[in-house]
């Protein structure tokens, strides 16, 4: 990609045309490699210079076929480190599993301060026999692992379609998982679909659903965040809306910043929120941006060098929409992403 210029989601998305059941494949060496990585790492990326330009890969629709039970090649794989998530303070008559529960309860699910797009970890809630539902663009064939590890159980791990274009692909957890609400974190990891040492490949998560109420397609949708750039100075505001599939307890919106590092990474994190309430079934929200930045999270999250780059004036940015139910109402839940960026300038 020229110039200084970020990826640029495709602008418009049309529903994929086939929906995957993928199937839970057997512990392999990239698997077990994959959750050593899950429950231990730091991003790397938080290390790296910042520079400013990606490429651009329009999305296309497939009809999925399923996993490929054929036979592989032995594959060394060096996975990058993950995002952990922050210890969440508890109180003298909680444990931090009590704690997250709570967290997730009143602000639903939690991503991890700063990600890649070559990987991207959620932690929600989950329980046994729940749907779970991915929307994702690949820029080229990758080989495509989800783990999901709930508190006390050992992870599941499945092999979703890797081929090159946009899909919407849905796997079931299984029922031996029990019919308790568990915290649990999901992962979602792009890797070079390649013989040998294998390193990651670029993934655009769309959006993200666990739950029956959450998971028809991608229980958010419709996500829109323009015009494409806005002049603060000017008091010029981005305008955003989103559409529910479900009825949810609680959404919030939070503006994304995005940038690519000198190792090539796309990454990721959070300047500012918004709380904007339930929705219902069918209906719209809508709202605005000035594109501030919320300084005092920022100076206590980060390194100075991510810093720099999260507090200065301008930058590109998408729009993520959490939407979730309470515990008391199943706890599904639903991150969705939108195709299109706003430059701040």
């Amino acid at each position: 990609m020229n110039g200084l210029s970020f990826p640029r989601f495709p602008s418009t998305r049309s529903e994929p045309s086939g929906i995957s059941f993928s199937k839970r494949i057997p512990n392999c060496l990239p698997c077990i490699l994959l959750c050593a990585a899950l429950f231990g790492g730091s991003l790397l990326a938080q290390e790296r210079t910042m520079s400013y330009g990606v490429r651009t890969t329009p999305s296309s629709d497939h009809r999925t076929t399923g996993s490929s039970e054929g036979g592989e090649p032995t594959r060394i794989v060096a996975v990058p480190q993950f995002p952990t998530f922050r210890d969440c303070p508890s109180g003298a008559s909680k444990d931090p599993s009590e704690s997250r529960s709570d967290l997730l309860d009143k602000r639903g699910p939690q991503l991890a301060p700063l990600f890649s797009m070559s990987s991207l970890a959620v932690m929600g809630f989950s329980r046994g026999g729940w749907p779970v539902a991915i929307d994702y663009v690949l820029e080229q064939d990758s080989m495509l692992l989800l783990v999901i590890s709930p508190e006390g159980e050992k992870p599941l791990i499945y092999r979703l379609e890797g081929k090159k274009g946009h899909w919407l692909t849905k796997v079931q957890i299984t029922p031996a998982v029990g019919e308790q609400l568990r915290v649990t974190q999901y992962l979602v990891q792009a890797l070079e679909d390649s013989v040998g040492e294998v390193g990651p490949s670029h993934v655009h998560i769309h959006g993200i659903a666990a739950g029956p109420r959450a998971v028809g397609s991608i229980g958010i949708d419709q996500v829109n965040f323009a015009p494409g750039s806005i002049r603060p100075a000017q008091h010029q505001r981005a305008q955003f809306s989103y559409h529910s599939i479900s009825d949810f307890d609680e959404t919030e919106v939070s503006f994304v910043r995005v940038a690519k590092t000198s190792a090539g990474e796309i990454v990721a994190a959070a300047v500012g929120s918004k709380s904007m309430g339930g929705i219902a079934m069918g209906h719209v929200k809508n709202g605005d941006w000035d594109g501030s930045i919320n300084t005092a999270d920022i100076a206590k999250s980060f390194s100075p060098e991510l810093r720099q780059w999260l507090l200065a004036p301008q930058g590109q940015h998408v729009l993520q929409v959490r939407a979730w139910l309470r515990k008391n109402h199943g706890g599904d839940f639903v991150t969705a992403m939108s195709d299109t960026i706003v430059a701040v300038e």
